[in-house]
């Protein structure tokens, strides 16, 4: 609940004091606020930048295993196989988690 209204000429020094207390208080609190705002945006920032890296990365040795992959290709047995497990670990790494 609100407190009545004081009329300012009755407010007295400690009232006054109170109030400023109260200013300082919320000040303090706002910037907290901003502060937190400010190193969530620039952590959200940090990550999608990573997450774009990654899914770049991912597309480069998709289109490598995809290149290693085609039958005229002259790599050796070992290298399809390769080509096999890293695919299978990318489709795997795509699906989500719980």
């Amino acid at each position: 609940m609100t407190e009545p209204r004081i009329p300012l000429g009755d407010l007295t020094s400690d009232q006054l004091d109170h109030l400023y207390e109260r200013l300082a208080r919320a000040d303090r609190a706002t910037r907290r606020a901003e502060g937190s705002e400010s190193w969530m945006a620039k952590g959200l920032a940090k990550q999608r930048h990573r997450a774009e890296q990654a899914e770049a990365a991912i597309e480069h040795v998709r289109a490598v295993a995809a290149e290693w992959g085609e039958p005229n290709h002259c790599g050796w047995l070992s290298a399809s196989v390769l080509v096999r497990q890293l695919r299978a670990a990318l489709d795997q790494a795509q699906q989500p988690t719980i």
